[in-house]
């Protein structure tokens, strides 16, 4: 959520870009008794990747 509302010097973009977000999941609700300029909602769905696919997972190592 961008509480700021403002489009000029905002760092909207650059989060969402780092964290993978589609533009239509951002809300926009200006608010100027904010505490905070952003606020990130993580959900059950959230997908970091930006690569299709499952990263393999290595078992443990085995001890030298």
């Amino acid at each position: 959520i961008d509480y700021t509302g403002s489009e000029r010097g905002s760092n909207r973009q650059t989060i969402a870009a780092a964290l993978n977000v589609r533009q239509e999941n951002i809300r926009i609700q200006p608010d100027p008794n904010r505490t905070v300029d952003f606020e990130v909602i993580v959900g059950a769905d959230y997908n970091s990747c930006t690569e299709p696919g499952i990263l393999p997972v290595d078992p443990l190592p085995a001890a030298n």
